[in-house]
């Protein structure tokens, strides 16, 4: 077996930084309003359903390299290519909505003064010269975004555990934990960047290590309940539910923070690099069905104005974007994720079928 460019150790700490920034954003819009005070626990109940979605994964990619070729085996190699591009369209889609994001969070918590617009076109042409690179420079510099989210984040949530009241994390009731799994769906949404990864195709399904992916998917669900914690127990479940960005306001009302001149500015730009890199990510993913018509990198410089057409289009201004990402985003997300997922492994379980049946009929005429 020919060793991957990119070990999966990598690609799965590539999800996770991928994932994490928009999955934390989400934890305050639908879970938050669903499950309440007890939100923080919903990350938790989306553990093992996005085990299954890591699961398919696997088998959908074994004997294959990368999703597109799987998709040309499944649907055949036109069929294969037009979903893929289809495919792709959605990821610079939602590679629009992240810049979008970004810059309207630029503007609302550090230069209250600034342009949104300028912040996303910034963020996007770089974004589109890195992915006219290498591909493993960019699953690396995600790789070291993973490590300094835990290190920040986790600095973070320690310093917030003075300024947390119990009762707005407390009791949990066990009768409402239907509102929870509700409220996971989502944040199982969020399983898509793994499939959208895939799609550069950097390793195959015997590639695919399950263990480490379990432990990164872990770490996530972790890492997610902490960070919804730490800000709903701070600021209480209806304060977070009125802002914006939830998160930074409980920095900054964080109090042994007092001593510092505005360190949340500072996380922010940890997010801001994260989704610089996973904007990357998407756009790499979405020129793979391209490549052999007009190359990767042509490709990739193209998906400039689709991207920033993306972006406007989720919303003319900041209100109309929290309500895309609120009431549309994550379960489109997830339709996309899981459809394509459970399209692809029906197809791929009924071809192989076919071809044992056939393999043995001219065997001897018996079937396996």
């Amino acid at each position: 077996m020919v060793k991957a460019k990119i070990s999966f150790r990598q690609f799965a700490m590539a999800a996770f930084a991928a994932s994490f920034a928009p999955a934390s954003r989400l934890m305050f819009y639908y879970p938050l309003r669903e499950a309440y005070k007890m939100c923080w626990i919903s990350p938790l109940a989306a553990f093992l359903p996005l085990v299954g979605v890591a699961w398919m994964l696997k088998k959908l990619l074994e004997g294959h390299k990368g999703l597109l070729e799987c998709m040309q085996d499944c649907l055949g190699r036109r069929v294969g290519v037009l979903f893929g591009l289809l495919l792709g369209a959605w990821m610079l889609f939602c590679a629009g909505v992240i810049v979008r994001s970004s810059g309207e969070r630029m503007v609302s918590t550090v230069y209250n003064t600034g342009s949104p617009a300028f912040f996303s076109l910034t963020m996007l042409a770089l974004a589109c010269f890195a992915a006219a690179g290498k591909r493993r420079f960019a699953v690396r510099t995600m790789e070291l975004c993973a490590l300094l989210l835990l290190l920040t984040l986790g600095f973070v949530y320690l310093m917030a555990l003075p300024d947390l009241k119990s009762w707005y994390l407390l009791p949990v009731n066990v009768l409402e934990l239907d509102d929870v799994v509700r409220a996971a769906l989502p944040i199982i949404g969020t399983g898509s960047v793994w499939l959208y990864l895939s799609f550069l195709g950097e390793y195959s399904g015997e590639e695919f290590r399950m263990k480490t992916a379990v432990l990164w998917i872990a770490v996530y669900c972790v890492m997610l309940a902490l960070h919804a914690a730490a800000t709903v127990g701070v600021l209480g479940p209806e304060t977070a539910l009125t802002r914006q960005f939830a998160f930074f306001v409980m920095i900054s009302n964080i109090s042994v923070f007092e001593i510092f001149d505005r360190i949340e500015p500072s996380v922010i730009m940890l997010w801001l690099i994260t989704d610089l890199s996973y904007v990357t990510m998407l756009i790499m993913a979405a020129a793979e069905p391209l490549k052999k018509f007009i190359g990767r990198k042509r490709a990739a410089l193209l998906s400039f104005p689709v991207v920033y057409a993306a972006g406007r289009l989720a919303g003319e201004n900041s209100f109309e974007l929290s309500e895309f990402i609120d009431l549309f985003y994550p379960w489109i997300n997830l339709g996309v994720a899981i459809g394509t997922l459970v399209l692809l492994l029906v197809i791929k379980n009924i071809k192989n079928k076919g071809r044992k049946m056939k393999k043995g009929v001219d065997k001897g005429g018996k079937r396996w």
